[in-house]
């Protein structure tokens, strides 16, 4: 009898099973037959790096840390880049009141793709905040978006430095970000700054120009979908769209493409 399993009537059929049992959230059926899938032009990595990231997100939910952790370090196994099991791994550590391992965790995910931070910078100046050092925590952030000027950190840097160091520092803050990095939302966060120490009798024309920045900035304020162009105000590791991984860049705009 002729072999059946690798003729490309069987890799159709694994294919269509793979979507079915993503569709049903299988994610163990996903991971076993990706694995079969693997080939020379796909190996799959980034996939079930994911399948493994579901898995860990169930367990979470049943409060099981640990079986989740296991499911994560199985992700970085097949992806060692993964920013989404650093995410979630340091989402547990500050869970536990470990915010060095979360830092630490957190501050491997630029492996994968610089931008990815902004997805754990509100969580990583928690845990700078829970060990006393909410000011080290603001500078590094600030180091990194004069590095890395799409990184989409601004609207936090400005809001803790508003809450901690006053307003002055907040503008200076913005201003330098518009200055060395102009563009549309840094403009608008320079008016929001402006509005907060501006004569009475100028806030009512300012308003005016900020509610156009408003109106014309919205698809600054959304993610894009690089592969079917779905866009969502929230981040989705899978598109709601055309169901596929990591298609989502974690910068906000219509020009920005997955690195």
């Amino acid at each position: 009898m002729h072999d059946l399993s690798n003729t490309d009537s069987a890799r159709l059929a694994r294919v269509e099973l793979l979507a079915i049992y993503q569709q049903e959230h299988e994610w163990q059926k996903a991971i076993a037959t990706a694995e079969l899938l693997r080939d020379e032009s796909n190996s799959f990595q980034h996939e079930i790096a994911q399948f493994y990231c579901e898995l860990a997100s169930e367990s979470l939910i049943r409060n099981q840390n640990e079986k989740a952790i296991n499911e994560l370090n199985l992700a970085l196994k097949e992806h060692r880049h993964s920013a989404r099991a650093r995410l979630m791994l340091g989402e547990i550590a500050l869970s536990e009141a470990r915010p060095d391992d979360a830092i630490e965790h957190w501050l491997k995910m630029p492996a994968q793709d610089i931008h990815y931070l902004a997805l754990a910078a509100r969580h990583l100046i928690a845990a700078y905040h829970s060990k006393n050092q909410l000011a080290d925590g603001i500078a590094l952030l600030i180091r990194y978006v004069q590095q890395y000027p799409e990184l989409d950190v601004v609207d936090l840097i400005y809001e803790q430095l508003l809450a901690t160091a006053g307003i002055d520092a907040a503008y200076d803050f913005v201003r330098e970000r518009l200055r060395e990095h102009p563009s549309m939302p840094g403009l608008k966060k320079l008016l929001d700054a402006h509005l907060l120490v501006a004569p009475a009798d100028q806030k009512s024309e300012l308003e005016v120009i900020g509610k156009l920045l408003h109106d014309n900035t919205r698809s600054y304020s959304m993610y894009y979908c690089s592969e079917c162009g779905f866009k969502t105000r929230q981040f989705f590791w899978h598109c709601p769209g055309c169901n596929l991984w990591e298609t989502y860049a974690p910068v906000r705009g219509k020009s920005r493409s997955v690195v």
